[in-house]
């Protein structure tokens, strides 16, 4: 999304307190979890090292994002 400024001042494009909080809000990504299917595939890979497995697919799934 382009900003959309709204007012100049001393000659610098500014936009409201509305419109930065706008944007933010528009550029938030919604976290993905895991699926009750991914979470009995790990278990079931390495049950040792679930906790890595875990943070792994999670890092994954939410880079695609």
């Amino acid at each position: 999304m382009k900003p959309k400024h709204t007012r100049i001042i001393d000659g610098i494009p500014c936009m409201t307190v509305a419109e930065h909080e706008a944007i933010v809000a528009s550029l938030k990504r919604q976290w993905v979890g895991l699926t009750d299917e991914e979470r009995r595939q790990i278990a079931l890979d390495d049950p040792i090292d679930w906790v890595a497995a875990i943070e792994a697919k999670l890092k994954e799934k939410n880079e695609k994002t």
